[in-house]
């Protein structure tokens, strides 16, 4: 069982239940350390408590003592919470003490059925706050001692009666009329048929008239006019039957309103036995009477709250109960996850006052410095009562016609606004309001819808925990969705391409090939390992972008070379399947700032896009201009496959594809879109998608900020993108030695063979030991070296390297080659002491003009620059001096 711990007590005394002695509070738990919590809890309302360890001792305590309310753990070993409370309720004398039963169980609510069906009041669990445990005790330990009073009082008033009516009979009717009159209780006589022949001043005290006054013995005098026709009906039985009569009804008058009483009628015989008159009289248990209705009305609104299918549902069901035994209108608002407030529910009385209450209590609303409202509860947090109408609120309707017939109609006199408050969240708010002169919300009604105000933010509160809880769990179930297909589609994409390099390798080694036959067989191996390269380098853009390390190299760029590099790039595909490419491009001198390799990649991400969904005979078009406000606008529009509107929110989403299906038509990862969207937004530009719906093409525009100042300056050496590399067989390298560590025998073999086709003299070695054994022979012009070397990497080769003196080659020029692809990878290279790091799978052109350039040769044709030939992150990362 979980330890209770007790909280300090109150900071505020809790008001007394007039000078009434104190009641006992039979605390039954197993645990000895949870008995001592909650007698330190309760302690401070100055109450006998009662220990019990078990359900047995707990029931031998109730066969001689008188308990206000009991306290009663679910699971104790032997006899259960629920049997105990079972054999509590089979008893006459102690089946109506109240039960709160406490658990330490998290899911109470599988047990609130059970609970309430053995008897329970409430049910809280473990470990709670204690003010509101205190709280819930005090209440009915205050109603037993209410109900105590009344039943003593009453059984006081029943002996004086007996006395008084014996007395009456001997002294006679003067003296028993004197002994009426001075009685605290209405005492009224009625012949043998059921007329009204006397009433004592109690009686016109009651119907708020004075007698001889018309009607004012009549039942109609102090019967409300909604129970005349039943308190008729019954009296009438009774009279018929001639026996004594008890019954419960309102007694007052509209002025005064209308309070519970025991009403009580005996006949009296006459000497032939035969009943010749009624003497009755009438009790005030309105205390005791509300009590119990506000304690039915919380146990039930706790039923309905737990069991209802909806929240919004259980909530009317409890403004039914609290206008039926509370109040003549009940309204709820509730609160979204927005903030914004709306009236959920609404029942009056009379369905057709409603609107007119409502029109009334909106008023309140909106009324500057109004005091009251379910709006500013909502607003403060803060429960808001009103026991009269605000003056400045009648002042209005002077002006106001429809509110004066509304407040005339209504008679709407007081109001209480309470806020569903949970976990300091305000939910919403309930309100209730009285009509009629005698209308008014006291203390006791404020407390009450206090407490059905918090229940109901409970199950609130647990219905949004719930809805939260589903939402997560759908996202978590599309995100394994989407995981799933994504890597199907990754299994699928990188698959398709070594097929078919797998397949021709196969093909050109196990056939002679002619000179066609190898031309076709090599141009498929080079087309689809480039494919592979592009898979594998969008995943990279897609890590870099989702960990924040995708970084620009801005400097001012005039778009159109770009644009015109990027339609080169991808015009034999184009032209492969038929579709046709046609540029507009205005002249301008306007320059973005931009990085000209990643502007590169999103023209050739949207060109690609369109040409993969356009027919053999569409044709895309690419659109350069100014969109007149100060930006220059791209667009890429086809006329092909188009997007479906549902889709098209969502056409820039990572792994996001219209048909992510096996059977889908077009292949490729669903990145390229999302890494255009980032990178012009890293740009501070933006993209969109437009498309009429399928079969209506689709239209990319990209904006990009213009740069001021570049363009006033016009300048001449802005960045151009990067020119195609090809691969090169002069002798370039000629007289360069190089030293080549690679511990995987094809890639050696074949960097071998690009190095010495261009002239160089190449060691190649596997290990970083046979490096060393290199350098001690003969130290190279150049190094380059694996990063993932057996037994020791490359960069700790590099730095015993750089622990060499110079004439030894400590200074010798060295490029790392590794497939770690990553900007961190770089920037380890070059720190360790490398002076360029170069991606797999390595460009052979690029490759030699990196050892050219190290060797302080210069390559043809670019006056020694070393540059990547792909619109995407550099391939080569290069250590400035």
């Amino acid at each position: 069982m979980t330890t209770i711990s007790p909280t300090s007590p109150p900071s505020e005394a809790r008001p007394a239940v007039e000078a009434l002695a104190p009641g006992k509070i039979l605390l039954v738990d197993d645990q000895p350390q949870n008995l001592l919590a909650l007698e330190a809890i309760l302690e401070p309302l100055g109450e006998r408590l009662v220990r019990a360890s078990s359900g047995p001792e707990a029931l031998k305590h109730l066969l001689t003592d008188e308990f206000a309310v009991i306290l009663l753990d679910v699971q104790m070993p032997g006899m259960d919470g629920f049997e105990t409370a079972t054999l509590i309720k089979e008893r006459e004398k102690t089946r109506h003490v109240p039960i709160i039963f406490l658990t330490a169980i998290n899911k109470a609510e599988q047990y609130i059925y059970r609970g309430y069906n053995v008897g329970a009041v409430d049910y809280i669990a473990k470990p709670f706050d204690a003010e509101i445990l205190r709280s819930k005790v005090s209440v009915f330990v205050d109603l037993y001692k209410k109900n105590k009073k009344v039943h003593e009082q009453a059984e006081l008033l029943r002996a004086a009666r007996e006395r008084e009516l014996a007395e009456l009979r001997r002294l006679g009717e003067e003296r028993y009329r004197s002994l009426a009159e001075s009685m605290p209780q209405i005492v009224w006589t009625a012949d043998a048929g059921g007329a009204l022949t006397y009433g004592n001043r109690r009686w016109f005290d009651c119907a708020g008239a004075e007698p001889g006054e018309p009607g004012a013995l009549s039942w109609g005098a102090v019967l409300p006019p909604d129970d005349c026709e039943r308190f008729e009906r019954e009296w009438r039985r009774a009279v018929a039957e001639g026996q004594n009569w008890e019954a419960e009804f309102r007694f007052g008058s509209p002025g005064a309103g209308y309070r519970w009483h025991l009403v009580r009628a005996v006949p009296v015989s006459d000497a032939a036995g035969q009943t010749s008159s009624w003497i009755g009289t009438s009790t005030d248990i309105d205390d005791r009477r509300r009590a119990e209705d506000r304690l039915r009305l919380l146990s039930e609104a706790s039923r309905l709250l737990a069991s209802a299918p909806t929240v919004e549902g259980a909530l009317g069901e409890v403004a039914r109960l609290s206008v039926e035994q509370l109040a003549d209108y009940c309204a709820i608002d509730l609160v979204d996850e927005a903030g914004e407030s709306r009236r959920a529910v609404v029942v009056h009385r009379d369905g057709a006052r409603a609107p007119l209450a409502e029109l009334i209590l909106r008023e309140l609303d909106a009324s500057p410095g109004s005091p009251f409202g379910p709006a500013l509860a909502m607003r403060t947090g803060r429960t808001q009562l009103l026991a009269e109408l605000p003056p400045e609120l009648r002042a209005a309707m002077g002006d106001r016609p429809e509110l004066r017939e509304a407040y005339e109609r209504v008679g709407l006199r007081s109001a209480l606004s309470v806020p569903f408050v949970a976990r300091g969240r305000v939910l919403g708010a309930l309100t209730v309001a009285l009509a009629g002169a005698g209308g008014r919300l006291d203390p006791d009604d404020l407390m009450l819808v206090e407490d059905l105000a918090r229940r109901a933010a409970l199950a609130l509160d647990s219905a949004r925990l719930y809805e939260v809880a589903e939402r997560e769990r759908h996202s978590l179930a599309e995100a394994h969705r989407a995981k799933d297909e994504f890597l199907a589609t990754l299994s699928h994409e990188l698959r398709t391409p070594l097929n078919a390099m797998l397949g021709w390798v196969q093909l050109l080694r196990n056939e002679d090939p002619d000179a066609a036959m190898l031309k076709r067989g090599l141009e498929t191996l080079e087309r689809n390992t480039k494919a592979q390269a592009q898979l594998i380098e969008d995943l990279l853009d897609i890590s870099r972008i989702i960990t924040g390390k995708l970084a620009l190299q801005p400097r001012p760029v005039q778009l159109a070379p770009v644009i015109e590099a990027a339609v080169d790039v991808v015009r034999s595909a184009a032209d492969a399947k038929g579709v046709e490419i046609v540029t507009a491009i205005a002249p301008h001198r306007g320059f973005v700032r931009g990085d000209p390799d990643r502007l590169q990649q999103v023209v050739w991400n949207l060109l690609t896009n369109a040409i993969k969904f356009t027919s053999k005979g569409g044709v895309v078009r690419v659109v350069l201009d100014e969109d007149g406000a100060g930006g220059v606008r791209l667009r890429v529009i086809d006329n092909g496959q188009g997007i479906r509107q549902d889709f098209l929110p969502f056409v820039f989403d990572r792994f996001r594809q219209a048909d992510g299906t096996s059977a889908r038509a077009h292949g490729g990862l669903g990145l390229g879109l999302a890494i255009v969207r980032h990178l012009i937004e890293l740009h501070g530009g933006r993209v969109e998608a437009h498309s009429a719906g399928l079969g209506h093409g689709a239209t990319f525009t990209v904006t990009l900020p213009i740069d001021e100042a570049a363009s006033a300056a016009g300048e001449a050496d802005a960045e151009a993108p990067p020119e195609s590399l090809s691969f090169t067989s002069s002798h370039v390298l000629s007289g360069i030695n190089v030293i080549l560590v690679e511990d995987e025998p094809d890639g050696r073999e074949l960097l071998s063979a690009v190095l010495e086709r261009s002239g160089a003299r190449v060691t190649a070695v596997g290990s970083a030991a046979e490096a060393w054994d290199a350098f001690e022979h003969e130290v190279p012009t150049v190094l380059l070296s694996d990063i993932g070397l057996p037994a020791e990497d490359g960069h700790s080769l590099i730095r015993r390297v750089r622990g060499r003196p110079p004439e030894r080659g400590g200074d010798v020029p060295a490029a790392a080659l590794t497939a770690y692809a990553s900007a961190d990878d770089g920037a380890k290279a070059l720190a360790a002491g490398f002076q360029a790091h170069m991606a797999k799978p390595i460009e052979p052109a690029l490759l030699v003009r990196m050892v050219a350039r190290l060797a302080r040769r210069s390559p043809p044709g670019r006056g020694g620059a070393v540059e990547a030939g792909e619109a995407r992150e550099p391939a080569v990362a290069e250590r400035k001096a």
